[in-house]
């Protein structure tokens, strides 16, 4: 898992905001409707929440992992008996909003593909204790909002294993870092649109409001979060550190990718964008496929990342 070489920025905030400039918990699948005997049912390998124990009245990205044998159109249609699905109850990742009251709640999704229904679940607790989920920041006074996810402390396993197929020399040697701070970062890559709101520019090749902006460098990024930070009463926002990086590229997981080691790459269209353009690489809009187990998109693919700190030929002293 190459996570030394990244390009565009995820940015993060002194008091804890990270702007992109949670496996939580697995769902259980039901039984499946077999309208066509010659037709597979789809296959869900897991429903998650970014995060498990959520605050009152608060956001939490939910995520159904689903796949079928033939490669059918699969449609999603979520369900609860309290709390809201603020932007809509269909696709393979909704937000969920928790209720007022404090409690265990199950969050149901129903995956079709047009012939077969299977069903899975997903549960969140809800309580005083808990996390505070995602939140849409607003720039300043600028009108113009980030959607940030919460980020609490934790430790991680940094780098490849010894065995790790694809493995790069300067993701050794693996070793535990602790991160101490909690921070919010960003659900997306910075877009052109916010990177225009602010700067007046957008130094895009690939053109597009909702792609994420590329063509700049570590230091047109920190002259846009000088930018960012002047809107602002107090210092809030940075670029997140390697370590902070992988550790929400992770998300939890020890394994090649983050959902799964998935050897064939069968798997990696569903997670990540890589295209080609005239034989130049090119990308597509943020939050184009399925975020990670923490509910943060594009962590793999589409463009590169920019981190805080140098890089380092290896990950002694990183």
């Amino acid at each position: 898992m190459n996570l030394k070489y990244m390009n565009i920025l995820r940015t993060v905030g002194v008091a804890g905001i990270i702007m992109s400039l949670l496996w939580a918990v697995y769902g259980c699948s039901g039984e499946s409707n077999p309208a066509d005997t010659g037709n597979q049912s789809p296959v869900i390998h897991g429903v998650v929440a970014g995060q498990s124990d959520l605050k009152p009245v608060s956001l939490t990205t939910l995520v159904c992992y689903a796949t079928d044998a033939k490669n059918d159109d699969l449609t999603y249609l979520w369900s609860a008996d309290f709390g809201t699905f603020p932007a809509g109850s269909d696709g393979a990742s909704v937000r969920w909003e928790s209720p007022a009251a404090e409690g265990e709640y199950t969050v149901r999704v129903q995956v079709s593909d047009g012939l077969n229904v299977v069903e899975g679940s997903v549960s969140v607790r809800v309580s005083s204790a808990g996390g505070l989920g995602e939140y849409d920041f607003e720039i300043g006074a600028s009108g113009q909002f980030v959607t940030m996810i919460r980020i609490d402390p934790g430790a991680f396993e940094m780098g490849s294993a010894d065995d790790e197929t694809g493995a790069d020399a300067n993701e050794f040697p693996r070793h535990t870092v602790n991160i101490e701070n909690g921070f919010w970062i960003g659900k997306y890559e910075v877009t052109q649109s916010l990177w225009e709101a602010v700067t007046d520019t957008c130094p895009a090749f690939f053109k597009g409001a909702d792609n994420p902006v590329e063509n700049v460098s570590w230091d047109d990024i920190h002259a846009f979060i000088d930018t960012l930070n002047g809107m602002e009463d107090a210092p809030v926002w940075r670029l997140p550190s390697e370590a902070e990086w992988e550790y929400v590229c992770r998300a939890g997981t020890t394994t090649r990718f983050p959902w799964g080691d998935d050897s064939g790459y069968v798997e990696m269209d569903m997670w990540t964008v890589s295209g080609f353009y005239n034989g130049i690489g090119c990308h597509a809009r943020v939050g184009g496929r399925l975020p990670n187990p923490w509910g943060i998109h594009d962590m793999l693919g589409n463009v590169w990342e920019w981190c805080e700190d140098k890089y380092h030929r290896n990950y002694e002293g990183a």
